[in-house]
């Protein structure tokens, strides 16, 4: 099984950024402006068939993961710039 993976992995903080993109794929500005800068213009699929082709070729999760990437870098930020200096690693906050 392929997951998303973002910056926010093993961070105390996670469940904020999943709630946030969760919220910005409501968002049609975020959406707007993701596909205007990716060139990515996937829409999720209205039949059953669709869908099926979509997470077969991996179309859904590649949307979503640039999305995610694009939401991390461009409106949430990272573990890095939220908390400056703590280093990362792998996405986990470094004690």
């Amino acid at each position: 099984m392929t997951v998303l993976k973002t910056p926010w992995d093993g961070h105390w903080m996670y469940a904020e950024y999943v709630a946030f993109f969760h919220h910005a794929l409501g968002v049609s500005a975020y959406l707007s402006a993701y596909r205007a800068e990716s060139g990515n213009n996937w829409e999720p699929a209205e039949t059953p068939e669709a869908r099926m082709i979509d997470k077969a070729t991996g179309a859904d999760l590649a949307f979503l993961q640039g999305f995610s990437d694009w939401i991390a870098t461009n409106i949430f930020g990272t573990p890095n710039d939220v908390f400056g200096n703590h280093p990362i690693a792998n996405g986990e906050t470094v004690h």
